[in-house]
């Protein structure tokens, strides 16, 4: 053992504590074997700088003040997909052929990450499940929200409807898992140059 060791060669690493959109420029095309990221969702408000939108009720984090439950705006998945495409980009560059790149989603943005990675070239291989049951929160929240809000009609009618309406909810469910998308780097560069694979 200690003569195999002595005779093997340990690959030396390097660490990078900085922005992917500055260092991924820097890197040599084709050098990298594996990437795993659990990028910025722009979810709750959160934007590609990681900061927090505007808090909403109760200190929920909410974008625009809205309760717990509907913190989704559809342009949150629009921007997500406009900062990873040139990212993606650049990972395609960096990976060597049969390369992989593992990239985490939330449910709701899954689309809009598959189109950007894809888009740049990769293709999908496989989907992996994070599962952690018992930790997520209910999603569901009352239709009166809705009524509350409406400025058409007086206030005897919206507790007539929120009346009619008898405690329904929106049909979400309990999230249970979050999406680790694989792709793969396939380029007509030949096998013998990277060796990567499975056997």
């Amino acid at each position: 053992m200690a003569g195999l060791l002595a005779e093997s060669v340990l690959p030396t690493y390097e660490l990078y504590a900085d922005d992917c959109r500055v260092v991924l420029p820097t890197l040599e095309a084709e050098s990298v074997h594996l990437v795993l990221t659990d990028p910025p969702y722009f979810l709750d408000g959160l934007d590609n700088g990681w900061a927090k939108g505007e808090g909403g009720p109760r200190g929920t984090g909410a974008v625009g003040g809205l309760p717990v439950g509907m913190r989704f705006d559809p342009q949150q998945g629009r921007r997500l997909q406009e900062f990873l495409r040139p990212v993606a980009d650049e990972l395609y560059r960096v990976l060597k052929p049969g390369g992989f790149l593992l990239m985490f989603s939330a449910g709701r943005l899954y689309h809009r990450m598959a189109t950007a990675v894809e888009d740049s070239g990769f293709e999908i291989r496989d989907l992996y499940v994070w599962s952690y049951r018992g930790k997520a929160q209910f999603k569901a929240f009352t239709l009166d929200h809705f009524v509350r809000r409406r400025t058409d009609i007086d206030e005897n009618e919206k507790e007539r409807i929120i009346r009619q309406l008898d405690g329904r909810r929106t049909p979400q469910l309990r999230p249970q898992f979050e999406q680790r998308v694989s792709w793969s780097v396939l380029r007509e560069t030949p096998w013998s140059a990277s060796r990567l694979g499975a056997r």
